[in-house]
Order: C-alpha cells, then structure tokens, then sequence
C-alpha cells in the first residue's frame, strides 16, 4: 500500500470517529452525559470551560457513582434505568420528570439553562437518593461563586476528610424518609428540639444529609467536632435555656459548617478551632436583646478589625444567607 492511500485511509478513518462522537448532529444530551468528553463537549459549546467544566465533570460522574458504587461506567441504557426506576414523589417527581425529559432532549435544541438544569436535577436526586458514595451535596452560591455566577445550585464532591466520609457512606441512612428519621431521634436524644414539620426554608430536602452528618459527628467526631458542635447549639439556645437547633426565630445554618466546599475539603482543625471561638462569642452576645443573627455578624465585624477583604467577605455572607436566613 502507497503512503498516500495509507494516509487517506487514516484520514477517512479519523472522519469516520468524528462523525459518530457524542456531539455529532441528532445525539441527545444523554449521549453526551455518560463521556467524559461528552460533558465538556456541551458545556464548552455553551460558554463554560477549563477548571470549572471539568468541575461540573466530576459532578456528573459522582453522581453516577451514587446511583450505582459498583459501576465503573455507565452507557444511556442504564442512566435511562435507573432514573426510570426511581421511587420517587412531590418534588422529586417533578425533578425526575424534568430530568427525563431533558436527557432525551437534541442536543441542537438544547439551551444552556436546560443543559445546567439537567445537571442540577441529576446531582439532587443522586444526593437524595443514590445507593452510595462519598459525595453529598453543598450550596454553590456560598462555596463557589464561579459555579453559582452559571447558575449551578450545587457542588457535589467526594468528601475529603475520612471521618467525614466513613459518616456519610456507613452510618447515614439512604432513603430520604430514613434520613429525616434519622435526623428527628438524633436531634431528640441530643435535645436539640424536632425536626417534625420544619419548613424547607431552613432545612430543605438536599441539605438534609449535612445535616444528618452535623448530628453524627456530635457522637463520633473528633474532639475539635464536638467542641464546635456545642459552641454551634450555645448559638442555638433560646431565652428560657432550651436547645432549638431548627427554631424559626433564629433561623440558623451553622451545621452547614462540616459541608465540603466544591472540591471536597472541609474545615481544617484550625479553621473548626476558629469557628469555635467566634461561636462562643456569638453565644455569649446574644445574650442580650439583640438577635444572635445580629450578634454573628457584629461579631465578624469586630474579628475582621477593618480589613476590607475581610468585610467585603462577611457582607457576600450576609448578602447571600449562608449561615443565617
């Protein structure tokens, strides 16, 4: 065989690969989501690239792993399945219905809030109801503003710290409903008030596993957990002395504190230590007739002694409700 005819059957052959690859004409965004190149094929195409596509990526494919821990790899068939198969109602319906249709959607009539929505959608349901993993759900709008600024609501990491991770992947339950159960005779026993009948605005469906995780460690974290989970329930205390973790007059998310930021990292012991002692602070200011809301951020305030950096930080907390509502 000539060298030109080797060449051009490469040639041809090469064509023939780039004709078939996900992105082709009349693929659909599930035959993009299940490749990794797939994923950063349709978000490059529609403004999002580098670091923070490959990002989202890794959500994806740890959102899989939720599904199914025992998967290397998943093809459309079985994302189709195993969506199709969840035992789902409410809001999840809705989530799953919208997904459904999203996934079997072309992707030339695909816009880029749908392509985020999708992902959105597979994340929370892989966080609320996937058989395992390490990976549980946190804000983006407080951890990652870049992710929020292209409207993704969650970072999904795998959870770096291993006392953190042996919680979420051996002790937690793994249906919703067991969650919640969970969380309302952890927050009884502890004598943190119920978590009957509370309101989604403080805790809403794909933050109660952090919240689950907040409960556990109480028991089986390390001393530097404990120390700041208590300095957390002082915050949590009403006038007449009772512990209300949940109280919708001082609508707190400071159990949010042990959530991975968007590649996975928590607190380090020094940071927890930290957030110890401005907690006991807080506690200790909120004794008096001001809100412990108030008291929070007089507190930062006062740590940040006038550091702009510092300030212009604590007004992006207090601008997007991270630890309080």
């Amino acid at each position: 065989m000539s060298a030109f005819l080797k060449s051009l059957i490469i040639t041809l052959l090469t064509l023939s690969q780039l004709s078939a690859a996900p992105g082709s004409q009349g693929a659909k965004l599930i035959d993009l989501l299940v490749t990794e190149s797939g994923v950063l094929e349709i978000l490059g195409q529609r403004g999002m690239r580098g670091e923070v596509a490959k990002t989202v990526q890794s959500y994806v494919q740890n959102s899989f792993k939720a599904f199914n821990p025992a998967m290397d790899d998943i093809n459309k068939t079985q994302l189709r399945q195993i969506i199709s198969d969840l035992d789902v109602s409410g809001d999840d319906l809705r989530i799953k219905n919208e997904l459904e249709q999203l996934l079997e959607k072309s992707t030339e009539n695909l816009s880029k809030d749908d392509v985020v929505t999708a992902i959105n959608n597979l994340i929370f349901l892989a966080n609320r109801h996937g058989l395992g993993g390490t990976a549980f759900i946190g804000c983006s709008d407080c951890v990652s503003g870049a992710l929020s600024l292209h409207g993704y609501k969650f970072t999904f990491a795998v959870v770096k710290n291993q006392r953190i991770a042996d919680v979420v992947s051996t002790v937690l339950p793994r249906k919703p409903r067991d969650v919640s159960n969970f969380i309302d005779q952890r927050m009884k026993k502890m004598e943190l008030g119920s978590f009957r009948n509370i309101p989604k605005e403080i805790v809403a469906p794909e933050e109660e596993r952090s919240l689950a995780v907040f409960l556990t460690l109480a028991e089986s974290g390390d001393q530097v957990h404990r120390d700041l989970i208590d300095a957390i329930t002082q915050v949590s205390k009403r006038p007449d002395g009772k512990v209300n973790l949940l109280d919708k007059r001082n609508p707190h998310q400071l159990w949010k504190l042990f959530t991975p930021d968007e590649n996975g990292e928590t607190l380090s012991v020094a940071e927890m230590q930290n957030w110890t002692r401005i907690l006991k602070e807080v506690a200790e200011e909120g004794k008096s007739d001001i809100s412990k809301k108030e008291a929070f951020y007089t507190v930062l305030e006062r740590e940040a002694s006038n550091d702009p950096v510092s300030l212009e930080y604590i007004n992006l907390m207090r601008s997007k409700g991270c630890y309080f509502k």
